[in-house]
């Protein structure tokens, strides 16, 4: 179960024979009491924070163009030069991080 809890520990290998050892099903449904042994994998929710982090930087690299682009034609109007960057921050937290915090919360 480490190979679990720190992945980077292992290989693909391990982890063919880790899931290779996990039983894949029951027969029927399991009792709806305390301390009942059922079978499978439980998941660990976590934040994938370099994911976060590469789709930040691709999503800021063309407004950045823009903005040094901008403050050459417009110097001083940091305002407007990064508007595209404010507005596409904004979208990078409704598409990545409100879903991955509601899917933590089921």
């Amino acid at each position: 179960m480490h190979h679990l809890h720190n992945p980077r520990g292992c290989g693909a290998h391990d982890i063919e024979d880790i899931l290779k050892r996990v039983p894949k099903k029951t027969n029927g449904k399991l009792e709806m009491k305390f301390g009942v042994a059922g079978y499978g994998m439980h998941a660990v929710p976590g934040w994938a924070f370099w994911k976060l982090l590469v789709a930040l930087l691709l999503t800021q690299i063309g407004p950045l163009i823009f903005a040094i682009r901008w403050l050459c034609g417009h110097p001083g109007d940091l305002q407007n030069a990064f508007i595209l960057s404010f507005y596409l921050v904004g979208l990078l937290n409704l598409v990545v991080v409100v879903p991955d915090i509601w899917s933590m919360h089921k």
